[in-house]
Parts: structure tokens; sequence; C-alpha cells
């Protein structure tokens, strides 16, 4: 059987397209200003701790910051099988507001912009 990362990067992110829909819109219609995210902080947070992700809430001394890790836990390699270093990968997600706009500039979708490519 071949591999086809990239078919399953896309897949994995089709799978979760209604939730990411339902988490984008709920952190546009709760807009807050930059580091007053208190909500898109949960929202998000919770999130990606129900999908596996271990979650460092506050990360920095940021109250809305955090980290998000996963660590692909697959098949132990074949016996004999020449192991690589693990890569990290990170992906940034803007979720704040504009004064008296909201998310005039989209943050809401960079937010699940970041979190779909993480999961996928």
């Amino acid at each position: 059987m071949q591999m086809n990362p990239a078919k399953d990067l896309l897949a994995a992110i089709d799978k979760a397209d209604a939730d990411l829909r339902h988490l984008s819109l709920q952190i546009h219609d709760n807009p807050e200003l930059g580091y007053q995210e208190h909500f898109a902080h949960k929202t998000l947070t919770d999130f990606l701790a129900n999908e596996g992700f271990h979650v460092t809430r506050h990360a920095c001394d940021i109250e809305t910051a955090f980290i998000a890790e996963y660590v692909n836990q697959g098949p132990p390699p074949a016996a004999g099988a020449v192991v690589s270093p693990m890569r990290s990968v990170g992906f940034c997600s803007e979720y704040d507001a504009l004064p008296s706009i909201g998310h005039g500039c989209g943050h809401n979708l960079i937010a699940i912009s970041g979190v779909a490519a993480a999961m996928g």
C-alpha cells in the first residue's frame, strides 16, 4: 500500500470541516480585543485538548496565549529500520478582533487555518 501524506492530510482536515467551521463562527460571534481573548482562548484550547493535543494554557506568561503539542504515536519502526529524528512544525493563530469592527481582518479564519493545519 502506497502512502500519500498530502492526501491523508487533506482527508483529516476535511473530516473536521464542520467542527472547524463551528469553531470559527464561535470566535467570530464573540470578538475580543488583543490580550483580552478569553473566550477564544478557552474555545480553542478546549477544542485542541479534545482532539488529543497536549495544551499549555497561558503560555509565556500571557493570559490568552497557548501552546498545543501533538506527538504522532504511529506504529513502532521495524527491526533494523533507520529512524529519523522527529520533526517539529509550528503554526501561529491570531484570534483577536478590532475595536468597533470585530473580526474585520478575519482573525477567526486565521485561527482556524492554524488549527486545521495542525490537525492535518
